[in-house]
C-alpha cells in the first residue's frame, strides 16, 4: 500500500497522489471490504479527488511537486541555493535576506490548492 497523502507533508509529488487515488479505487473492488470502503477510505478518497481536481491536469502531466504553505519559506531558501542565486544559506548574504518576502514573491509564479484546510503551492 502506498503512503497516505497528508496535509502535514512538506512536499507532495503529484505521482504519489495519482498512485494513492488509484490504490483507493482498486480497494473498492476487494470483496474483503464488503462495503466497508465508505467507512474506511471514502473521506480520504473524496478529499484527494477534490485536491487533484483543484490542482488541474497539467500539474499531473508535468509531474509537479506541491509545497505546503507552512514550508514555502524554507523551500524558497533551498530553491535559491539550488539554482545558484546564493552560495549557501548559512553565510552572508543569505543570512541578510528577508526569506518571508522572498517566498511571497516566488509564490507569484505558483497556484494554490487546498487539501483538508491546508494550502499547497504548485508551479503555474
Amino acid at each position: 500500500m502506498t503512503t497516505e497523502i497528508s496535509k502535514h507533508d512538506n512536499m507532495i509529488d503529484t505521482r504519489n497522489i495519482t498512485a494513492r487515488i488509484e490504490e483507493l479505487e482498486e480497494s473498492k473492488k476487494y470483496p474483503e471490504y464488503d462495503g466497508e470502503f465508505e467507512e474506511l477510505y471514502q473521506d480520504e478518497y473524496d478529499k484527494l479527488k477534490a485536491f487533484a481536481d483543484e490542482i488541474g491536469e497539467s500539474a499531473f502531466e508535468n509531474q509537479e511537486t506541491l509545497i505546503n504553505d507552512v514550508y514555502f519559506e524554507e523551500y524558497a531558501e533551498e530553491f535559491a541555493v539550488d539554482i545558484g542565486l546564493i552560495d549557501g544559506a548559512n553565510s552572508w548574504p543569505a543570512t541578510c535576506i528577508d526569506w518571508e518576502r522572498a517566498a511571497r514573491e516566488l509564490q507569484i509564479d505558483y497556484s494554490s490548492a487546498d487539501l483538508d484546510g491546508w494550502t499547497f503551492w504548485h508551479h503555474s
